[in-house]
């Protein structure tokens, strides 16, 4: 994807490559995953049972909590799928006209602290660079899982990230160190374009690199869903979240 380019040099770059300005990164890494991504979650008999483990451990009434959640659709689908949710986030995209919301970063422990029920974290945290920058740092990774566990409270973590970073033998051996339970790989490979084109294509604009109408789709890198969960002792296990099992019902766009 192309990165940002400091307008310092912008007199120097060729106006073709001007015209990617919608992929460039955003001040705060807001990358969005394909609705059916979280509704695949949702959906999973894997992601079902681990639900009914934690919750004969801390009690009913867990609520989803998003602290990354950008215009909801984690949410959506999590309420769709009938439980109670709260989102967070640097900026209001449209998550509150929805579900419960306060405009709040990830450090923001007092927002947490007004939840008097079990919750569980999950979220697609910033891609690259950002605070936690987990999607880049397994190290940021970890340290996010204890912040999330030891100072929030979460009964679990389940984070979208990147599955390549769990491949080099440095970044395995500290994802070691961390509770994973589940890693619940997405088929086919989903997009995760920046927000301004999606919202650029939910507003029918053209795509400036090939002058046909913006279009959400044809990943070309692999991510995956991992389940955190402070109680689990033994090695990670494997599934899959897949396209087919799920009908994309966004509602986005409508709310708007």
């Amino acid at each position: 994807m192309q990165r940002h380019i400091p307008s310092s040099s912008q007199a120097a770059v060729p106006a073709k490559a001007k015209k990617a300005r919608l992929w460039d990164r955003g001040p705060d890494d807001w990358y969005v995953e394909e609705d059916w991504c979280n509704r695949a979650l949702f959906a999973s008999p894997i992601f079902k049972t681990i639900l009914a483990k934690i919750i004969g451990r801390v009690g009913p009434n867990l609520i989803i909590v998003d602290p990354f959640c950008g215009r909801g659709r984690v949410l959506d689908a999590a309420a769709d799928a009938g439980y109670r949710v709260f989102g967070f986030d640097k900026v209001d995209r449209g998550a509150s006209k929805r579900h419960p919301f306060a405009i709040a970063d990830f450090n923001s422990l007092n927002i947490l602290a007004t939840i008097k029920d079990p919750f569980i974290i999950v979220g697609n945290p910033p891609y690259n660079g950002g605070i936690p920058a987990a999607q880049a740092d397994p190290a940021a990774c970890r340290a996010l899982m204890r912040r999330a566990v030891e100072d929030m409270g979460a009964a679990a973590v389940f984070l979208l990230l990147r599955s390549k970073w769990a491949n080099a033998d440095k970044n395995s051996r500290l994802l070691e160190k961390l509770p994973i339970k589940y890693e619940l790989k997405f088929s086919p490979r989903p997009s995760m374009p920046t927000g301004e084109f999606v919202l650029a294509a939910e507003r029918g604009d053209k795509d400036p690199r090939t002058d046909k109408p913006c279009k959400v789709g044809g990943g070309q890198e692999d991510f995956s869903y991992y389940a955190f969960d402070p109680q689990h002792q033994t090695e990670p296990m494997f599934g899959w979240l897949r396209k087919s099992s799920v009908v994309s019902t966004s509602r986005e766009r409508s709310d708007r």
